[in-house]
């Protein structure tokens, strides 16, 4: 399923940042993250960021903000979606839980 993803191949920096940003998002293959985060989700089934965030399989390979971005971008794709429904986080925050589209 996760073979012909419609994504990037590089992350991307804002045309506005400096030139490290860009430097930086050139430097990150942007699909492995995604498929990890696509491989939690199908282990998991559906979670918030801060789920996936503190899943194993992911943080030791991933810094919270790749995950976030990862989600965002699997959104962006149409590959997660929001499942309308909320989770209180230890914060005191609700927090949106995302599934497989």
């Amino acid at each position: 399923m996760t073979e012909n993803l419609p994504l990037f191949e590089h992350a991307r920096a804002r045309a506005s940042d400096p030139s490290t940003s860009h430097e930086a998002a050139n430097s990150i293959q942007v699909k492995p993250s995604q498929r990890d985060v696509i491989a939690a989700f199908n282990t998991i089934g559906s979670a918030t960021q801060k789920d996936l965030e503190n899943y194993p399989a992911l943080n030791v390979l991933y810094s919270p903000s790749r995950i976030r971005t990862a989600v965002r971008e699997l959104a962006d794709a149409g590959l997660v979606v929001d499942t309308g429904r909320k989770k209180k986080l230890e914060s005191g925050r609700s927090a949106i839980i995302w599934k497989i589209s």
